[in-house]
């Protein structure tokens, strides 16, 4: 590749214009290489990682932060210089997450919009913060007497490095490794370290990702070196042949060492996952090129995916610096240093074929290793190499991606790397917990959003089984976002010829190091960077190294004139209409959505809609939800408490602010509620039961269901009444029916026939009797026989009751007096003060005692207390306990979510806010019939087109209320957010449980991942910890739940007709809408319980104006009841 590099051979001194010259990125910076590990006994690979070979840097450094260049401590870097004045700092990390700078959060736009008029390369001057690292060590004995080099695996954004006061090298790209050969520059005893980090250069053009703004060293640093023969660069590519039995083996070694062609060894050996011996390669399978020199006029790296015969570009093709003062003579400084002067190396190849594989899946990640070992001429061992290897092929046939031969389906996630306490500088413990909630929730795919990550992620992505898009570090959205807000002349890196090497460096970078992964699926150019020949460049550079991946690249959506960047339609948040549009329109590629589901606040509502695409159209392979983890950063608040904040919680400015909160788990790696529904959907065996047995559809391409558990059980009314385990082998891709023995059911009831599908066994990610996935079905069984239940009733198939039901109440309100009951009307101005009690039914325990104001229902032990004035019910007593502390409100307001806020939801139906806060009794009704006291109160509501609703409460002497709610539809008013009425309830009453569907929070188009059951939980754990306070902790299908205190005192809330959706919470609806964080909100002072007969869905096509689905709505000319008991719990 040409490029601008400079070599050290003219004592070069480093200057601060590479950080505005995008064609300097790189100054002897080595070439990339994979990422395989080595040594020189057998003994040690048992060491893993920690290679003999390799000596860590990590620690604590000698540091000094500077706002600028300007400000730095120039000289920090020379050998004696005192640094003994300088903080220290924690390698790895970033400069920001420790004290320094200031945090910022960004999406779209560049972080100095507003700040500084500033366009492509240029940076600012007065703000670019500089971290001044030292640290000094000493070399470990088995690194002496080699040729050793030092790796910086992680460096945000650019960095000069010097040795002992020697200038090293300079180098950008953050996330991929820069090394650099330090042997001629050590002391025998101690060394000095220095690196100079700057937080933006031109590469900051092109590293605009959706992400907070760091700077530092944040990734891993150490010394390696090699031994005198050495492998320095693998490719293995284990592919299939036609019949998808055999391997087909080929791979490429370059090894350097002093010796000619002849004096050394080379053998390999390949084995099984149990250590077997597999194959053991024969002389005539290798081919070895004959040894070259690597003069220092080349630029050229010769890697393994380089073709054998390709030409060394000259130094004369490349563009000077300074062409004025440059002669022939002093070319020499601007050539690339790859390793050593005049170094040999040779290329080895061995093509083979190895019969009947264990092919690699992600279902089945079986993965081989295989040993390469160079010997010196009498066979003593020089270095061992252990390179894992999966055996899969990966095609496009017929316009559709596969996968061994077989249609695969990405059910993905986009993942940031992100820790809440230490930022991009995640732990392998932060991986291992990661790889293994992938595996448990059924998410078989990640895109390395947006650039390559941690080495040790694709190692455990081989290993575990996850497909893996492996995006280049490149976005530049805020040079062209597509709102028009930008001049397209200065999109970067566009077809800017300036900008052309820089980004085909970052896709070698990115290639050449992670080559050997099977896991690794797709190559990407990069996101959200428009297109241009300078991305269609990188597109050319992976299908010239690489046939055994896709190429995918989504940005040509905005430009089809280079359409040919991506080998597949990748589109983000696109409707599903808009997604069938395309396939329903002679599609040319197969589609995916590399971000769909914007999993901001609560959300991913309407999943199904997307995953549905799955089996109707052979085209459509999925998606990656955005995001997997929310980034926000854990902090210590002046009260001394640990919060998390987001984007301008630090005066960081420009900021997005919360819009880096999009996963489905939450910052500290807690589950939020919405894995509950990724993982039902996500499942690759659906499992559907009735009340005989179940059908099993196994969606697996590879796999069978031999390996699980079938747990088959009966729960009437939330109590398991039967148990049993069946095993089933359904061979992947097909479905069948299997009898299960269930008792005959002869108490009437409501019945759920569930099926859990558990590991047999343990597994690398998840115990023995974990569930991958589960099934239900509910029956009503009466009389009549048995009754399927839908699960969204109380929704879907409620409008002809309601309807029905209403004009019942209507007829009991208006037509009472045709039942020679007693009627009272609403009259507060009466001076009248008369008191009177009526025994009904003779029943001296139930009596109605009529104030001039309030009306008091007493009972055996109970009272109660209606008003006329506060308009309903202000007191409510069981046993001498008080429940009620103000009187239940219809509400048709429900706090803002993420979703709602962006879609201009607050705009539309603001006149339902205020209908629910400001309503007017308009008509007050008290009759009394024989066995029961019915209050009904008719409410007027503030709305543009006038608007009622009714509360009526029926008391029976039993002390049961039955509420009957009803909302009469009109026309010409937006959608209805809810219909509710809402109990504030003394805090004591925290504890709830109830039976409907759960166990997480769940919504009318959430709720796929819910079942029916009996649940438990706490009003202060039912709030949800979405980073801005929202809507949360709702409930569907509710047919009971009991508020307690801790003596098991308190209200049991029924339903009557038809399930209601329910929330119980610390807060109310308008305390939530008030705080922008979950530590903004008040002391709790009560317990909020909800009743709800509708209430919209929560969306998630995306955030930024993508509305609810229309079936998920509340219309506002639709009639609504909502009918329910309260009693004593």
């Amino acid at each position: 590749m040409q490029s601008r590099k400079l070599d050290l051979k003219q004592n070069l001194s480093p200057s601060l214009d590479w950080l505005e010259d995008p064609e300097i990125f790189r100054i002897n910076r080595i070439d990339a290489h994979s990422d395989h590990l080595f040594y020189e006994k057998r003994e040690d690979l048992k060491l893993g990682y920690n290679m003999p070979l390799k000596q860590s840097l990590n620690g604590k450094w000698k540091f000094s932060y500077a706002v600028n260049s300007s400000n730095r401590i120039k000289d920090f870097y020379k050998e004696d210089f005192d640094c003994s004045s300088f903080d220290y700092i924690n390698v790895p990390g970033h400069i920001q997450m420790q004290g320094y700078d200031k945090c910022q959060y960004i999406n779209t736009m560049y972080p100095w919009d507003g700040v500084e008029e500033l366009r492509p390369p240029h940076i600012s001057k007065d703000y670019n913060p500089v971290g001044s690292y030292v640290k000094y060590f000493e070399l470990n004995e088995e690194l002496k007497d080699k040729n050793v080099y030092i790796s910086f695996q992680g460096v945000e954004t650019a960095f000069y490095v010097w040795i002992n006061g020697e200038f090293i090298g300079y180098s950008e790209d953050t996330f991929t490794p820069s090394e650099f050969e330090i042997t001629n520059y050590l002391n025998n005893g101690e060394n000095k370290l220095a690196v100079e980090v700057y937080k933006r250069s031109s590469a900051s053009w092109i590293e605009d990702q959706d992400f907070w703004r760091f700077s530092g060293i944040f990734r891993d640093v150490y010394l390696y070196a090699i031994p005198k023969y050495h492998v320095q660069d693998l490719f293995v590519k284990a592919g299939l042949d036609d019949t998808y039995t055999n391997g087909k083996l080929n791979i490429k070694m370059k090894l350097t060492g002093l010796l000619e062609c002849g004096d050394f060894q080379v053998q390999a050996y390949l084995k099984n996952s149990n250590g077997k011996l597999v194959h053991n390669f024969k002389e005539n399978e290798f081919i070895i090129d004959s040894s070259r020199t690597i003069n220092n006029r080349s630029n050229n790296f010769n890697d393994c995916t380089s073709d054998d015969n390709s030409e060394i570009n000259d130094i004369n093709n490349s563009k000077d610096i300074n062409e004025d003062i440059i002669d022939n003579n002093k070319l020499a400084l601007y050539e690339d240093n790859i390793a050593r002067t005049n170094d040999t190396y040779t290329k080895v190849r061995i093509n083979t074929t190895i019969n009947e594989v264990n092919l690699w899946s992600a279902e089945e990640p079986n993965l081989y290793t295989l040993y390469i070992e160079i010997l010196d001429s009498e066979g003593n061992l020089i270095e061992i190499v252990p390179q894992k290897v999966g055996f899969r092929r990966f095609e496009l046939i017929n316009n559709i991606m596969c996968l061994n031969g077989k249609r695969i389906v990405f059910k993905g996630v986009n993942r940031h790397e992100f820790s809440s306490k230490n930022g991009r500088a995640i732990t392998k413990e932060d991986m291992l917990w990661d790889i293994n909630f992938l595996k448990q929730n059924n998410i078989n795919a990640v895109r390395t959003s947006h650039y390559p990550n941690q080495s040790f992620w694709y190692d455990l992505c081989d290993e575990y089984g996850i497909y893996l898009i492996d995006e280049a570090n490149l976005e530049s959205h805020g040079s062209w976002q597509k709102m028009g807000a930008c001049d397209p002349e200065w999109n970067v890196p566009g077809s800017i010829p300036e900008w052309k090497d820089v980004v085909v460096d970052r896709a070698e970078s990115m290639l050449q190091r992670d080559k050997n992964h099977p896991s690794i699926l797709i190559w990407s150019c990069g996101n959200e960077s428009y297109a241009g020949s300078n991305i269609l460049e990188m597109t050319k550079y992976f299908h010239k190294n690489d046939d055994s991946r896709l190429v995918h690249y989504e940005g040509v959506f905005w430009n089809r004139e280079f359409d040919e960047i991506s080998d597949m339609e990748s589109r983000m948040y696109a409707k599903p209409l808009d997604i069938e549009k395309y396939l329903n329109n002679n599609p040319k590629k197969p589609y995916i959505s590399c971000e769909y589901m914007h999993a901001m606040g609560n959300s991913c509502g309407g999943m199904k809609l997307y995953t549905d695409l799955e089996d109707k159209y052979q085209m459509y392979q999925g998606g990656f939800i955005w995001d997997y983890i929310d980034q926000a950063i854990e902090v210590i608040n002046k009260d001394g408490k640990k919060v998390f904040a987001y984007g301008g919680d630090f005066d960081d400015r420009a900021t997005d602010y919360c819009f880096c909160t999009d996963g489905i788990i939450y910052a500290d790696r807690t589950i939020s509620p919405k894995v509950q529904e990724v993982k039902e959907l996500y499942s690759n065996v659906k499992l559907i039961p009735d009340n005989k047995g179940v059908t099993i559809k196994n969606n697996n391409l590879f796999i069978g269901t031999d390996n699980y558990d079938f747990i088959a059980y009966i729960e009437k009314e939330g109590s398991r009444v039967f148990e049993t385990v069946i095993k089933a082998d359904v061979a992947p891709g097909t479905e069948k029916y299997i009898y299960v023995e269930y008792p005959n059911i002869e108490d009437f009831g409501e019945y759920t026939y569930n099926i859990s599908m558990r590991l047999s066994e343990d597994s690398l990610w998840a115990s023995k009797g974990f569930e991958m996935s589960f099934g239900q079905s509910v029956y009503i069984i009466d009389a009549n026989g048995y009754k399927k239940v839908d699960k969204l009733i109380n929704f879907s198939n409620s409008n002809d009751k309601a309807n029905k039901a209403n004009k019942e109440n209507e007829n009991n309100v208006v037509n009472n007096e045709e039942n020679n009951i007693i009627h009272q009307n609403l009259d507060l101005s009466s001076n009248s003060s008369h008191s009177k009690v009526l025994d009904l039914c003779s029943r001296s325990t139930f009596r109605i005692i009529h104030g001039d104001v309030n009306i008091g229902v007493v009972g055996k032990n109970f009272r109660m207390m209606f008003s006329k004035q506060e308009a309903g019910l202000i007191s409510l007593c069981y046993e001498g306990i008080e429940y009620i502390t103000r009187v239940p409100r219809t509400s048709f307001f429900r706090a803002t979510t993420d979703n709602d806020r962006g879609n201009g939801h607050n705009f539309r139906t603001s006149q339902w806010q205020i209908a629910g806060m400001h309503q007017r009794l308009e008509r007050f009704e008290c009759i009394e019939e024989n066995d029961k006291i019915i209050l009904t109160y008719t409410f007027e509501m503030p709305t543009s087109v006038k608007t009622n609703n009714v509360v009526k409460y029926t008391v029976t002497p039993d002390g049961n209320i039955e509420v009957n709610i009803h909302y009469k539809g009109v026309q010409g008013l937006s959608e209805l957010p809810i219909f509710a009425i809402d109990f504030k309830l003394k805090k004591e009453l925290s504890n709830f449980e109830y039976y409907g569907y759960g166990p997480d929070e769940n919504y009318i188009d959430r709720n796929n991942g819910a079942r029916l059951g009996r649940y438990k939980n706490s009003s202060i754990n039912n709030l949800s910890r979405y980073l801005i306070p929202q809507e949360c902790g709702n409930r569907t299908g509710v047919r009971w739940a009991n508020v307690t205190n801790n003596k098991n005192e308190g209200l049991c809330f029924k339903y009557v007709d038809m399930p209601f959706e329910l929330s119980v919470l610390p807060y109310s609806a308008y305390e939530l809408e008030n705080a922008m964080h979950i530590e903004e909100l008040p002391q709790i002072n009560y317990t909020w319980v909800r009743i709800i007969a509708k209430q919209m869905g929560i969306g998630g096509d995306d955030s930024w104006g993508a509305l609810v689905h229309d079936e998920y709505t509340i219309p506002s000319n639709e009639d609504i009841n909502l009918k329910f008991i309260i009693c004593k719990a």
